[in-house]
């Protein structure tokens, strides 16, 4: 059942309740989880949360030791477009980018993996260094940059470059601390749910997540900060595959019963103004002279509300156009729980976003309708409840439902 794991299995089958900490390549993703042992359906506790501290925060590391050997600006960040090196990653010669990302870094990726398992200080990383590298920057240049690196730790011999595995230990660092930040500040949230006792079984999953590096990390960590919550850490033998498995075996059967929203949701909306409730930063006339509250937020779902399966939010809009048949609202999200406005405007001149725009919901008018924008009246529905945002268009003066489509920023 598990590839790495510190319980008898017996103690571990089928848990109700749960946690999974998911570390890909690019994100770390933690959740928590309770499943009806009756039903099979599956209950969101724990706001899906994280960081971008995945795998390949090792991978920069790593490639701020080789911005050094070819002499790049240490000043510079890696992957900055004015470096030579982003240059030859990113050349119109294909031979040569397949030779540097798929030779140079997929190397690294293999011996990232096999330094995950060992636990030999004295043991070395090695990269093979493509020719097309030493031929573009001349073998006598990297070892002078070498040498100024003065890192007894680094040594280039031949056409490799060799890493202790002491100093590798530096490379994933970063990545290590914000994934235990991260696991922290989720445990720590978990905490103060009343049935927190109940998540003992931790689910370490994703390409990163499998790293039994990061098992040790992760596992002396929460035994030393919660020692009292008796926490078991295990790596599925899928780990690589459990997420887009899920994904697969949702859409098959979808079994999950509520989920906790990590962000509040809701859309840009015209309203008109009100000394009474509104701020004076946000009034301004709009093209037909009525006092309105600028940037407005229509409050959708709060952060960290449950959603049932079978919920849905809905709410009236009235939108501000008069002329165009197809209408295009803003879709907005946000880490704040509580939101009246998109902009904070603590002075003048000084707009401060509070929500992010990450999609819009288009919708068409009915055809022959003729009436004023004013008139016009719609109801919007929004579903959360499955794994993407499904909305719908309601036109209260007919009580129809209007062909709509929630397209979501890339």
């Amino acid at each position: 059942m598990a590839k790495y794991c510190e319980k008898p299995l017996e103690e571990l089958y089928a848990p109700e309740q749960y946690i999974v900490l998911d570390i890909g390549g690019g994100t770390v993703d933690i959740t928590a989880q309770e499943r009806n042992k009756e039903t099979g359906e599956i209950a969101v506790i724990l706001a899906p949360q994280g960081n971008n501290c995945g795998g390949m925060v090792v991978n920069k590391e790593f490639g701020r030791i080789l911005q050094k050997l070819l002499g790049e600006n240490e000043t510079n960040e890696f992957f900055d477009l004015e470096t030579s090196f982003q240059q030859l990653l990113y050349s119109d010669d294909g031979t040569l980018k397949a030779l540097i990302n798929y030779g140079l870094f997929n190397d690294f990726e293999v011996q990232k993996e096999i330094f995950g398992r060992s636990s030999n200080n004295d043991a070395d990383l090695v990269v093979k260094i493509p020719h097309k590298i030493t031929q573009q920057y001349g073998m006598e240049y990297i070892m002078k940059n070498l040498k100024k690196l003065n890192d007894p730790a680094i040594e280039i011999e031949e056409d490799s470059i060799y890493i202790k595995y002491s100093r590798v230990h530096d490379l994933f660092a970063p990545a290590i601390k914000g994934i235990l930040d991260g696991t922290h500040k989720a445990l720590l949230e978990l905490s103060k749910n009343k049935a927190s006792s109940q998540f003992r079984t931790i689910y370490l999953v994703g390409g990163f997540g499998g790293c039994k590096y990061v098992y040790e990390k992760v596992k002396s960590f929460i035994a030393k900060e919660f020692p009292s919550m008796n926490y078991i850490l295990i790596v599925p033998d899928n780990h690589r595959l459990a997420v887009a498995h899920g994904a697969v075996l949702y859409k098959k059967a979808p079994k999950i019963n509520s989920r906790c929203l990590n962000r509040t949701y809701g859309l840009a909306v015209s309203v008109m103004y009100n000394p009474k409730t509104h701020d004076k930063e946000h009034f301004k006339y709009n093209e037909d002279g009525i006092p309105i509250c600028e940037d407005a937020f229509l409050t959708f779902l709060q952060k960290g509300t449950p959603v049932s399966s079978n919920e849905v939010a809905v709410d009236e809009v009235l939108p501000d156009i008069d002329i165009d048949k197809v209408i295009n609202i803003p879709f907005y999200a946000s880490e704040e729980p509580s939101l009246e406005y998109l902009t904070d405007r603590p002075s003048p001149g000084v707009i401060m976003p509070m929500a992010e725009k990450v999609g819009e919901l288009k919708f068409e008018l009915p055809k022959g309708d003729i009436l004023h924008k004013d008139q016009r009246r719609f109801q919007v529905i929004l579903d959360f409840s499955s794994v993407e945002i499904d909305a719908t268009v309601r036109y209260l003066n007919t009580n129809t439902d209007i062909k709509t489509t929630l397209n979501f920023l890339i």
